[in-house]
């Protein structure tokens, strides 16, 4: 049981990259068993279609965001809700570059096609986006609490930094700019959008 868990998760692992890299359209199961070293059929043993893969694929990453996001905000302490916002902003600005595939794969067209017609995908989609939602609106809330952000709409601006990191990796997808040279100018921008005015400040 062990060996046969183990090849299902080799054959994600590389459909992961592969889907990441290419898209969905562009990859075919032969092209994942050439590269996960597997025959056809063991394949299919596990995921019966290309779009079983796929959802298998956006659940692993799904997963992996969500884990590594609860193991980094209950290892790390925080002096303000500012200073959680900001690491919580570098840590996901990190792990997308560490974990290139999981975010290529949400950037990716048909994840959001396919989200619209198959409720599983839309549920991952969900899950994803509604727990970076929450970690920024929290720091957010934190930060209005004690006075290291100034007042403004919570949900709206987690939204609007949320759309700034995507927009970040869209620029990479599309081969317009090394979205990592912004990092650092993104950072602070948000340290200056966000801190108290001259006159708020204590």
């Amino acid at each position: 049981m062990a060996q046969r868990n183990s090849k299902k998760q080799a054959i994600i692992d590389h459909a992961t990259l592969i889907f990441a890299g290419r898209g969905f359209m562009a990859t075919s199961m032969n092209d994942v068993a050439a590269q996960a070293e597997v025959a056809s059929a063991s394949i299919f043993y596990h995921f019966k279609t290309k779009e079983d893969l796929y959802l298998a694929v956006l659940e692993n990453a799904k997963d992996g965001i969500l884990q590594a996001f609860a193991d980094h905000l209950s290892a790390t302490s925080f002096v303000s809700g500012l200073d959680k916002l900001l690491a919580s902003i570098a840590f996901h600005l990190h792990l997308s570059e560490s974990h290139r595939e999981w975010f290529l794969l949400l950037q990716r067209p048909f994840t959001h096609e396919l989200a619209v017609t198959n409720p599983v995908c839309r549920a991952q989609l969900h899950d994803i986006y509604s727990c970076l939602l929450n970690i920024l609106e929290d720091a957010l809330r934190e930060g209005q609490e004690d006075g290291s952000i100034r007042p403004m709409a919570v949900n709206k601006t987690a939204l609007i930094i949320l759309a700034a990191i995507d927009g970040l990796r869209q620029l990479e997808l599309h081969s317009l700019y090394t979205a990592s040279s912004l990092f650092t100018e993104l950072l602070e921008l948000f340290r200056y959008m966000l801190s108290p005015l001259p006159h708020q400040k204590p």
